[in-house]
């Protein structure tokens, strides 16, 4: 899984367009819908990036812009790869 390192200063992910929910400490990013209704939420809780999909998830076809925010926060230096805990 992927996780922002802890030497990052969360609000750091606001110039990546996420947006800081303050009820459940999280940073969220949506990441629109497409024609089918799918919608599709990159959100971080405790340092992990979670990717949220509601509707028709297997026709999403916003991957591409998925794939950019991660993309970016790995080229950044803002994500590193941790195993998942069971």
């Amino acid at each position: 899984m992927l996780k922002i390192k802890d030497n990052v200063d969360l609000k750091e992910l606001e110039k990546f367009g996420f947006t800081y929910l303050d009820y459940n400490n999280t940073y969220i990013k949506d990441l629109g819908n497409d024609r089918r209704g799918a919608f599709c939420t990159l959100y971080i809780e405790d340092r992990i990036l979670h990717i949220d999909f509601c509707g028709d998830d297997n026709g999403y076809s916003g991957n591409d812009i998925l794939d950019d925010v991660i993309y970016d926060l790995i080229k950044e230096g803002l994500v590193e790869k941790v195993d998942k805990e069971v």
